[in-house]
């Protein structure tokens, strides 16, 4: 079915017919090859019948699909070959603060890693070690709140949140359900800091466009620090 009724990403499919009349049909086969294999869907993602949505990123709607019947283009596309559209936005989009998080566990340690993003493109990194045992969803969760305080810090009131764990951002997002009772006060503590911005957003990113909160992270459980050290921070003039 994948390429002709389906198309599947990682965990995302989307059942898909060239006619109307054939989309029950199609979804009938798709749900029972589900069944066949025992494989589960999550209600809270799956929607029918729309006209209009975003998959993958991307905004997919019957405007698209107009364009696409009578594309305005300088020569008219050839059958077989590929057709390339350049499209734009009627609006400009005001680049604001963005948030990048990872934190990093391994056998002996734990730490953080933090990236702020100003709208002008000043990266103001943050990397922290964590001084008790924990899991590597705590690790991202600890990441996530010292960024979140950081921005609060900088009186940051618009803010893009991009994390490479996906039960964190999508626990944020309420998509899934915090079980975890380790987890339950770390997600009512995120909560509380969200409503210190007047706009925030979560999205979840891959670990590939994660890399500087990696280094950071990773960066952190290179250093030596024992606690009888006191670091003060460091501080620069740009003149």
């Amino acid at each position: 079915m994948k390429h002709k009724e389906i198309e599947v990403y990682i965990d995302d499919m989307i059942a898909k017919s060239k006619k109307g009349e054939d989309h029950l049909v199609n979804l009938k086969r798709l749900f029972d090859r589900l069944r066949k294999y025992k494989l589960r869907l999550n209600p809270t993602k799956c929607t029918f019948d729309v006209k209009s949505g975003k998959l993958l990123g991307f905004v997919v709607s019957e405007k698209v699909k107009a364009y696409l019947v009578q594309p305005l283009v300088l020569v008219p596309p050839s059958p077989n070959r590929p057709l390339i559209l350049y499209l734009t936005n009627d609006e400009e989009e005001t680049p604001g603060w963005k948030m990048y998080f990872n934190g990093a566990v391994n056998s002996t340690e734990s730490s953080i890693g933090v990236v702020l993003i100003s709208p002008e493109g000043r990266h103001f990194p943050v990397a922290t070690k964590i001084d008790f045992p924990c899991t590597n969803n705590i690790a991202e969760y600890e990441a996530c709140i010292l960024g979140l305080q950081a921005a609060i810090d900088l009186k940051v009131k618009e803010l893009e949140v991009f994390g490479d764990s996906m039960l964190t951002i999508f626990q944020t997002l309420k998509q899934w359900k915090t079980k975890d009772p380790k987890l339950v006060p770390y997600h009512e503590y995120l909560e509380e800091l969200t409503e210190n911005f007047e706009d925030i957003s979560f999205t979840y990113t891959p670990r590939m466009k994660n890399q500087f909160a990696d280094a950071l992270a990773t960066l952190a459980s290179m250093v030596s620090i024992t606690k009888e050290n006191l670091i003060e921070p460091l501080e620069f003039e740009i003149a």
